[in-house]
Order: C-alpha cells, then sequence, then structure tokens
C-alpha cells in the first residue's frame, strides 16, 4: 500500500510539473550581413626561416548585424608558399545588434592563399555582456583586406545569430 502511494504521488508530482513547466526554447535564428572597415594601430614583426610573423593591433568600424566600434589584437602569418593565415579576438566594449546593446568578444580566424587576392574565414561569437548576454552566432567574412598592416581594410561578412532564453 505504502508504495502504491509513493508510484501515485510521483505520478502526480510528474504531471504537475509537465502541466506547470513549459520548455523554453531559442527562436529559429536570423541572418544578416554587413561589414567592417579595419585601421591598423600597431604591428610587431619576427621571421623564422622564410616565415614572417606578425603581432597586430587594430581598431574596426562595423555596421550591418554588429554596429559599433572594436578594439582587435591577433596575428597574421606569411608563410613560405606565400599563403597568409589570420586570427584574432574583436572586442567591442559597447555594440548594438538588434536594438539590444552591450559588450561582445568575437574571434576570427582566415586566410588568403598565394596568388588570391581576397582574404576569407570564418567568426564566432564568444562572449557577450550587458543585453547581448544570450547572443549565440556564427559566419563568413571575406573581402580584399588592406594592402598593408598600416592601410585600412574592407571586410564584409555574414552569418546566423540568435538569442538564447534567460
Amino acid at each position: 500500500m505504502r508504495k502504491m502511494r509513493l508510484t501515485v504521488l510521483t505520478g502526480v508530482v510528474v504531471v504537475f510539473l509537465f502541466s506547470v513547466v513549459t520548455p523554453i526554447q531559442a527562436g529559429p535564428p536570423k541572418t544578416g550581413d554587413g561589414e567592417f572597415t579595419y585601421f591598423g594601430t600597431g604591428a610587431e614583426a619576427r621571421t623564422a626561416g622564410c616565415n614572417l610573423f606578425l603581432t597586430i593591433t587594430e581598431i574596426a568600424e562595423w555596421t550591418g548585424i554588429f554596429t559599433g566600434w572594436s578594439t582587435d589584437k591577433g596575428k597574421a602569418v606569411g608563410h613560405c608558399n606565400g599563403d597568409w593565415s589570420v586570427n584574432e579576438i574583436m572586442t567591442f566594449d559597447v555594440v548594438e545588434v538588434d536594438g539590444k546593446i552591450g559588450g561582445l568578444i568575437l574571434s576570427i580566424v582566415g586566410s588568403r592563399p598565394a596568388g588570391v587576392t581576397d582574404w576569407y574565414g570564418h567568426w564566432v561569437i564568444l562572449k557577450g555582456t550587458g543585453d547581448l548576454a544570450n547572443l549565440r552566432g556564427q559566419g563568413n567574412w571575406y573581402g580584399p583586406g588592406a594592402p598593408d598592416p598600416f592601410s585600412p581594410g574592407l571586410i564584409e561578412y555574414d552569418g546566423k545569430y540568435h538569442f538564447e532564453p534567460n
């Protein structure tokens, strides 16, 4: 009898929880695009064999999905075969996404093969703060970039993003 009461009580609790608690899910991702223009603010170079390693700092003005300015730090490598690769962290102290404002940290990785004029790569949101704390997203970037580390470079980007439920 005691076992039966416990089973009935457990069943009532489960039914109650399923009827009261409804799962919250993120909506479908939004798609968007934009561009950013970056300006080199510093670079340190070193070589190893025929490879060139640059530690770079930049600022960038963004429009589109992300509207604001970022401070960027990373590495670019000119490889012996003429290929280039880049890996940077882009930090927005204040940025707007879909009318919401907060901080944001993006990671970008990319490359430019030898003999090709355009860069291409991938971006991903690492962290958001303020109204952007629950923002998730990733996408692609591409464009001619800058002709040298201290000239402005233009990059286009696109991707998908969404806000996770609180």
